[in-house]
């Protein structure tokens, strides 16, 4: 097998650290489940990945070994959880960041309905420890103004639109 040259940006504030093999990649912790939810929880593949993600929001990596590693997130500037995939496959290197809510709804929520602007939302911004709750039944399909609108209400926004902070009026 012949050595591959793989050249990537590390984003600022990233350290790029020798761990053994373990696979960290952001600071975020992998969440937590109760005995129940771990008994309900599903796991699908991630497109052609060796990555699979799970009705709960979590992601695994299965390495050609077959161990399995737990993925940790990333939390991007609005508090919403990526997660960085890469993996080499034919010999060929790829890499995708998505976002955890658009995954488990892809894979396992209702198919997205037709229209203009649909995009994956949250019932309720945050689970118990304050994180974002990625789980299928916080999930559900809306449209985009729905979604500001509701971010503004949570108090996601520092400040909202204009027709918000004027009462209603353009």
């Amino acid at each position: 097998m012949q050595d591959l040259e793989i050249n990537i940006n590390i984003p600022e504030g990233w350290g790029v650290h020798d761990t053994g093999g373990e696979d960290i990649e952001s600071f975020q912790e992998v969440p937590e489940l109760t005995p129940e939810e771990e008994r309900v929880e599903k796991w699908l593949p991630w497109k052609d990945s060796p990555f699979q993600v799970s009705n709960m929001g979590r992601v695994r990596r299965i390495h050609d070994d077959g161990s399995v590693k737990m993925r940790k997130p990333r939390s991007d500037d609005r508090g919403k959880y990526r997660m960085n995939a890469t993996w080499i496959r034919n010999g060929v290197p790829h890499r995708e960041e998505f976002f955890i809510h658009q995954a488990v709804m892809a894979l396992f929520g209702p198919e997205k309905p037709a229209g203009d602007h649909i995009v994956v939302c949250h019932k309720k911004p945050t689970g118990v420890d304050g994180k974002p709750n990625n789980r299928l039944s916080n999930l559900y399909w809306c449209d985009r103004s729905r979604n500001v609108e509701d971010a503004w209400n949570d108090g996601l926004m520092e400040s909202g639109a204009k027709w918000k902070q004027n009462g209603g009026e353009m």
